[in-house]
């Protein structure tokens, strides 16, 4: 039997988390084939958020709070703490005022069997925006940010972030080696749905559903909405910041892996990549660009290759 742990993380939820809890007892599964359990891990809320839980695990037996409930780690580390703690099958990133899509799991579990789950795999959807009641916005997460036509491969992923931890899910065997990594370390990623999409298209495993499986819930209180935030070209401090997360990822992510499990031509690029970032001057970042052009920098896009090579430090 397949074991299947939702992992929720909450914070001053009360508003919603009904709703959310709600679509996932219900999800449309065999449960002679699927055991699904909702691990709920709440950081510091101030409101009902763990009274509403209890509630539930009075009716539901496939519902509980891991041990370190109550302590505040920010959303990065509530959610590697119960990975750390939960031991399964597979993982489902779970937000806590979200509206899952019935048939979300067994969809998802269709996708991982067509993947090779004795390496990190893992499986995302697009995602339905709604407004804070819930109501359709008539338009999807791919859609508002015009991302339907994308080819997203390893190297993509270096430089953007398109996996949302809402329509997320991990294999055993990527959580094992996300684990593997400090509490220090961890705090530092961008998020961490970005470090385990990062992890998992290194090894060419990620599948992506075309269609949306979540409700995605816009409203003031979220911690990343849905419409990627536009910085104007000029705003070069901004975009060295970022970029200088993205390497920070890159670098966590070696740590992670061993470059002789992953395709040559994604170590290949990696190593370019983590070459450029060690440069201490513009005369070497422009040789590291030289001399790895094919492997990366050529399939970065015009406006990137001329930030790096002239802007960023």
């Amino acid at each position: 039997m397949k074991k299947v742990a939702i992992v929720l993380s909450t914070y001053n939820g009360e508003q919603f988390i009904k709703q959310q809890l709600d679509s996932l007892v219900h999800q449309h599964v065999d449960s002679n084939k699927v055991n699904v359990h909702i691990y709920c891990r709440d950081d510091g809320s101030k409101d009902t958020t763990t009274k509403i839980i209890e509630m539930y695990m009075e009716k539901y037996t496939n519902i509980s709070i891991v041990c370190d409930s109550g302590n505040n780690l920010g959303v990065k580390l509530s959610f590697f703490s119960l990975l750390q703690q939960v031991s399964a099958d597979y993982y489902f990133f779970c937000d806590q005022d979200d509206i899952w899509n019935p048939n979300k799991i067994s969809m998802f579990l269709t996708n991982f069997s067509q993947l090779d789950n004795n390496k990190p795999a893992g499986v995302y959807s697009d995602l339905n925006l709604v407004d804070a009641n819930g109501d359709l916005l008539g338009i999807t997460m791919m859609q508002a940010n015009r991302w339907e036509n994308e080819k997203r491969n390893f190297l993509f992923f270096f430089f953007h972030l398109r996996v949302t931890g809402a329509a997320f899910a991990i294999n055993r065997v990527a959580r094992d080696k996300l684990i593997t990594v400090s509490n220090a370390d961890f705090s530092k990623v961008r998020m961490h749905d970005g470090i385990a999409a990062l992890l998992i298209a290194s090894y060419d495993n990620l599948s992506f559903i075309n269609k949306p499986m979540v409700n995605y819930r816009q409203h003031d209180k979220n911690v990343l909405g849905a419409i990627t935030e536009k910085k104007p070209l000029n705003d070069i401090g901004f975009r060295k910041a970022t970029m200088h997360q993205y390497f920070n990822d890159l670098q966590l992510l070696e740590k992670m892996i061993c470059n002789e499990d992953i395709p040559f031509k994604n170590s290949r690029a990696l190593n370019a990549v983590l070459d450029f970032n060690g440069q201490s001057n513009r005369l070497g970042y422009w040789l590291s660009i030289v001399n790895n052009f094919n492997a990366v920098w050529r399939k970065v896009g015009l406006k990137r290759l001329v930030f790096f090579a002239f802007l960023y430090k």
